[in-house]
């Protein structure tokens, strides 16, 4: 069996490759999503495993801010829907994880501003990986920071067997929204075409009382992510009006709903949401995509929870759930447990 090291990865293209054979995955370890973060001035570390030959598993972790005050200056690392494995050295996630939270302690130990390490693997959630990072001194974070469980469609079928799969009240209104004149689509990947997503946005988030992303992150995975053409804004209009905007991003056959945005009231005879999703399932099929990823639902049907509205939406196009892992915290000082229940409180407050 090969000897497995750390070694330091510089070469997009090697890093790449490892994407091209790494199972459970997402685009955020990917080259442009690292070169998005690095251009919002946050440090990154590239975390490379290598049998000797090739690398077989990595961890581009990011350096967050968590406090500036009273004094006291503390940040913390964020590895998200990672460490990404070669599906060959799958079986070995054991050790591999092991010799990268050993380096993200040595990491921790130079920099004494770093208060813990945050993890969010896009591997799907069962006992015996829990057991994993329980054994490696990990506990479960109180809160996550992208989706822990996530709604996600087969897209292979013809269109017309996609639509049978739906709710009929979702299906109606992508037909009423195909026969309606007055109501248009826009794809584009520039500036002017995030303007009015960011407009929609605002009132999104005012309605919906989540964190909302800066301009800055908003504008930078555009930036990068359409370098490699692996995203898309799309625009719905009513009579020249944005009603709904959406973000989607491709990458290695699956196409995410990572960002959403709609009008507070939109007209009824313009369903502009479910139109954007159907024009954006049709363009992932169009790209070779085999899976549409709504992105985040709620973990239960309980209508208080914050995303009950939206969950209801996403599973209308039919589907099924997918549980990650739950995001886990590595800890290196006292200061993680004063931010462990002021994200307690923030989670219930936002009823997540």
């Amino acid at each position: 069996m090969e000897k497995l090291t750390i070694v330091e990865v510089k070469d997009k293209f090697q890093w790449q490759d490892l994407n091209e054979r790494a199972i459970h995955k997402t685009f955020l370890q990917s080259w442009a999503a690292q070169e998005w973060r690095e251009a919002m001035g946050l440090k990154i570390y590239l975390l490379g495993v290598s049998d000797g030959t090739k690398l077989v598993a990595g961890a581009s972790l990011t350096e967050m801010p968590l406090i500036k005050r009273w004094g006291i200056k503390a940040n913390f690392l964020f590895l998200p829907h990672g460490p990404i494995i070669d599906e060959a050295y799958w079986s070995r996630r054991s050790e591999i994880l092991s010799i990268l939270i050993s380096e993200i302690r040595g990491i921790c130990q130079k920099n004494k501003s770093l208060a813990f390490a945050r993890i969010q693997p896009a591997w799907p959630d069962n006992p015996e990986d829990r057991k994993i990072f329980r054994e490696l001194g990990l506990i479960m974070a109180p809160i996550f920071i992208v989706p822990e469980i996530t709604w996600c469609l087969n897209i292979t079928p013809a269109e017309d067997e996609l639509l049978k799969g739906m709710r009929k009240t979702t299906r109606y209104l992508i037909r009423k929204g195909l026969n309606n004149s007055k109501l248009s689509i826009k794809k584009g990947k520039d500036k002017s075409d995030l303007k009015d997503f960011l407009s929609l946005y605002r009132q999104t988030v005012g309605r919906h009382r989540f964190r909302a992303f800066s301009l800055d992150y908003l504008e930078k995975e555009l930036e990068h992510l359409s370098r490699e053409d692996e995203i898309l804004v799309l625009n719905a209009y009513y009579e020249g009006r944005p009603i709904a905007s959406a973000m989607i991003v491709f990458h290695q056959g699956t196409a995410y709903y990572h960002q959403g945005a709609s009008e507070n009231e939109q007209p009824k005879d313009a369903p502009g949401s479910y139109l954007i999703q159907w024009e954006a399932i049709r363009e992932a099929k169009r790209r070779g995509c085999q899976i549409y990823n709504f992105w985040g639902i709620a973990h239960s049907d309980n209508p208080r929870h914050g995303y009950h509205g939206l969950t209801l939406f996403k599973k209308g196009f039919g589907g099924y759930r997918l549980d990650y892992l739950p995001t886990q915290d590595l800890i290196f000082n006292w200061l993680y447990w004063s931010n462990y229940l002021v994200e307690k409180y923030r989670r219930r407050q936002r009823r997540i």
